[in-house]
């Protein structure tokens, strides 16, 4: 895990271009852990993780995280964004992307997610993203390395959280302050954004995507995995193709778009 040697950027110009308030803005990185990941069951290795950090600029706290095995794409911002509703119960009033992460995660699922909430695109160079990030990026390179050993998916997620959450979050920065404490101050807590509800239109709309499937008489199929729901039943929707969205953390929570809804659907067999 390396950052890159940028230019230095005056302090004038950065004061110019960040946040003035908690949530006015957040920024984002994806990390590639220098650390393996292996199967709890089969000891097997299964590659190096991706970390997917969402901060609050003004603050530099730490917004939430997600940890995938995949590489990045618009499906690490969906479950940014969705983590960062269940933990502070609001969203960024603007999100600063890379001219990179513009080109990878273009995204209509995205873009539908960023305009329901009123949330703008701003675009950022990404040596200041990689700027903003460095206190943070240093001290997961250096935990991660007192731990060489290769790691169960669950015991890193946990690692993680407690890192960020916790350690950086009352880390004392620059300004003589944490971003815990910076974040929670009184004198900015009044302009925070209105609360999000963590609710099932919420979770939904954080799902990604997949093409269309045909419904058969064993209804719909994804992962070698069959999904049902009585609304199959229905002759018209006999050889049709249905949208489908699923939930990455959750094999068992798959929708259909039946009737102008999403309709959650059961495992009906493994192939």
């Amino acid at each position: 895990m390396t950052i890159r040697k940028q230019n230095k950027i005056p302090n004038s110009v950065l004061k110019q271009m960040l946040g003035k308030e908690p949530m006015e803005r957040a920024v984002m990185c994806h990390i590639c852990l220098d650390t393996a990941v292996i199967c709890p069951v089969t000891n097997i290795t299964l590659g190096r993780p991706w970390l997917t950090i969402l901060m609050d600029e003004y603050s530099k706290r730490i917004l939430a995280f997600d940890l995938s095995m995949e590489s990045p794409s618009y499906v690490s911002i969906m479950m940014v964004f969705r983590e960062c509703v269940r933990i502070n119960k609001m969203l960024p009033k603007n999100m600063a992307l890379t001219d990179d992460d513009r080109k990878v995660f273009n995204n209509m699922q995205l873009d539908k997610l960023l305009s329901a909430y009123y949330i703008q695109k701003i675009t950022y160079p990404k040596h200041l993203c990689e700027k903003l990030f460095i206190n943070v990026s240093k001290l997961i390179e250096r935990m991660v390395e007192r731990c060489r050993s290769p790691w169960c998916f669950d015991e890193l997620h946990l690692f993680i959280s407690s890192l960020l959450y916790e350690v950086y979050d009352q880390q004392m920065t620059y300004m003589g302050t944490s971003p815990r404490e910076i974040f929670n101050s009184k004198s900015t807590l009044r302009r925070l954004p209105a609360r999000v509800e963590y609710d099932q239109h919420f979770i939904i709309l954080c799902l990604p995507q997949i093409e269309l499937r045909i419904v058969s008489g064993k209804g719909i199929r994804f992962n070698n995995i069959y999904y049902w729901t009585r609304d199959f039943l229905n002759p018209n929707l006999s050889g049709s193709k249905v949208m489908v969205k699923f939930d990455p953390l959750d094999i068992n929570n798959v929708y259909a778009y039946l009737d102008n809804n999403w309709k959650k659907l059961s495992i009906l067999f493994f192939n």
